[in-house]
């Protein structure tokens, strides 16, 4: 599912996250780098939080849209803040809509910078 290289640190968070959310579907969109991931529990749903230890961004999936950055395109909340990159215009809108048809209101890290898992929230 992920590649956490040497990280343990990175994949035993990874594994909790994974377990407190009980998730069971990874999603993409797109594939590659970059590509928007997120992951939905057996009912088909974001995750629910908070959860101790995250280090998520909060999200308003009514104003998150996309910029251009150099050879990729950076989804924004809010502005300024972060939430994820997309190679082209297109799957940054696909992502955009996956943030807005789930109501995700945080994007959370596993580990910074380079995170070995990225996810969404409500």
């Amino acid at each position: 599912m992920l590649d956490f290289g040497n990280n343990q640190t990175q994949a035993a968070m990874s594994q909790q996250v994974v377990r407190s959310y009980k998730l069971r579907f990874q999603c993409f969109v797109g594939r590659g780098k970059p590509a928007v991931e997120y992951y939905l529990d057996a009912g088909a749903k974001l995750p629910t939080g908070p959860m101790p230890g995250e280090d998520c961004l909060d999200l308003d999936p009514a104003t998150v849209q996309a910029r251009p950055t150099g050879d990729h395109w950076t989804i924004i909340n809010k502005g300024s803040e972060y939430a994820f990159t997309a190679p082209n215009q297109e799957l940054a809108n696909k992502a955009i809509a996956i943030i807005q048809k789930y109501g995700a209101t945080k994007s959370c890290f596993v580990g910074r910078p380079n995170p070995g898992m990225r996810y969404l929230r409500q």
